[in-house]
């Protein structure tokens, strides 16, 4: 079984490259860190999980727990769907903290599911801090029927431009009945995969096969899709062990 678990996407162009990737941390194990984790785990990535919060009756609808998870801690509770739903020979360890408790500049892939400013600008001082090693940040942003996705790299004048970004951001929070589904969610966990594996794949070419993306964004109600992309003067730098 263990051996089967991959068999169906090991002829993928990227499925040698996930084989040398790293480990990953996620900060916040909610609508968007549920479904991505179990993406990643999924693809073979190794995880590192971050959330304070506690499962709620009214998660169930945007999140990927059930019923059973209800009063467990998210990353506790990730853990276990992963191991009933994922790969179980992937390696995931949970932690019940907070972004500002939490220390993950050390991981070299880190995601956010966080759904405050305030965590996002936590996250920002762990990867301001210049002993960081991390490689690639990647931020997702979540409403009912809209996602945004930042990506970062480790230098000076991206983390700026995010920075910049992040401080002209004004926190506006949706009515309580109408913040998430499962299937936004779920789609946006699934573009975060992917820029991660074409992040990899440029590294692993040493040429932008792939598009630098800085931001990209989906709105459902026209079904359209935007991007950013970083400039020419933009090197990805990066060696996968």
């Amino acid at each position: 079984m263990a051996n089967q678990t991959n068999n169906r996407q090991a002829g993928a162009d990227w499925y040698s490259i996930v084989q040398d990737m790293e480990s990953a941390a996620i900060i916040g194990c909610g609508g968007i860190g549920s479904w991505l984790a179990l993406f990643l785990n999924k693809i073979g990535l190794s995880l590192t999980l971050f959330d304070f919060d506690k499962v709620e009756a009214h998660n169930i609808g945007g999140q990927i727990f059930g019923r059973i998870g209800v009063n467990q801690y998210k990353s506790e509770a990730l853990f276990e769907t992963i191991q009933l739903f994922g790969n179980p020979n992937v390696k995931v360890q949970p932690f019940t903290l907070s972004a500002a408790e939490a220390t993950f500049n050390h991981i070299p892939i880190i995601l956010s599911g966080v759904d405050t400013l305030q965590a996002r600008k936590e996250i920002l001082i762990e990867l301001e801090n210049p002993a960081g090693t991390w490689k690639i940040y990647i931020d997702g942003r979540l409403r009912l029927n809209e996602f945004q996705i930042y990506v970062v790299y480790n230098n000076p004048a991206d983390i700026k431009r995010y920075k910049d970004i992040l401080e002209a951001t004004v926190d506006t929070p949706e009515p309580c009945n109408a913040q998430q589904t499962s299937y936004m969610a779920a789609m946006i966990g699934s573009y975060m995969t992917n820029l991660l594996l074409n992040y990899y794949i440029n590294i692993k070419n040493n040429a932008d096969i792939t598009e630098k993306i800085f931001k990209l964004s989906f709105n459902a109600e026209n079904n359209q899709l935007t991007k950013e992309l970083y400039g020419p003067e933009t090197i990805i730098t990066g060696n996968i062990k």
